[in-house]
């Protein structure tokens, strides 16, 4: 006849430490899928391209927002909300030609008309 003596209290110990490593285990998963769920992409932004002769082509952007959401000019103004910026990376095979133009058919924010910008 075989006996085992445990030592209840090496035992009780050991289930508190693995007990609280796995609670540390899932704070931390659930608190990285908490921060993964704040990122909001309300623009979707679509590219074409328009070759305008056999050297030159224009890229035509186009953006569509969630419901409620908008973007600013590209115009800066004083006291104003950042503008929108648009940054080119350098690389070889095209240079740019003029500006970033944009349409003409946007409307002005309201709580910037009424402080006056």
């Amino acid at each position: 006849m075989l006996h085992l003596k445990l030592n209840f209290d090496i035992f009780l110990d050991t289930l508190y430490i693995m007990n609280r490593i796995l609670k540390a285990i899932v704070f931390f998963l659930a608190a990285g899928n908490m921060a993964y769920a704040q990122i909001v992409e309300p623009a979707k932004w679509t590219w074409k391209v328009v070759q305008k002769d056999a050297k030159e082509a224009e890229l035509i952007a186009t953006v569509k927002l969630d419901k409620d959401w908008h973007i600013y000019s590209q115009k800066e103004l004083s006291d104003g909300p950042l503008p929108t910026v648009f940054t080119w990376p350098k690389i070889g095979g095209y240079s740019l030609v003029g500006t970033t133009k944009e349409p003409t058919n946007g409307h002005p924010d309201k709580m910037w008309e009424e402080q006056g910008v």
